[in-house]
């Protein structure tokens, strides 16, 4: 089912392009880099080890929809557990633009 508000996924910028970017950095950070982040969900200058467990999503450090450039940038990219991925938006509110400044 798609939610006619967010468009498919296509529309918001996740089709073959970024299928293949996810697994190409999936391959390249396998492990969750959850440690570059900090509690208020910022980059940290020196990251620390993640949680040690597998990834499986990857997450845009600045959005697509306020940097739609860089939606395929590695360096704009982390590998991440679901887990860690809903805590990190939980600490940056889920709010675009909040994301590595």
């Amino acid at each position: 089912m798609i939610d006619e508000r967010r468009g498919t996924s296509k529309e918001r910028g996740y089709g073959a392009a970024w299928r293949r970017v996810r697994l190409k950095k999936l391959a390249q950070d396998p492990l969750c880099q959850c440690g570059d982040f900090d509690e208020n969900g910022q980059l940290r200058k020196r990251p620390r080890p993640g949680c040690g467990y597998l990834a499986q999503m990857v997450h845009h450090i600045k959005p697509i929809s306020i940097y739609p450039k860089l939606r395929l940038v590695m360096d704009n990219l982390r590998s991440l557990t679901n887990g860690c991925h809903e805590t990190l938006e939980k600490n940056i509110g889920g709010r675009p633009g909040q994301y590595g400044r």
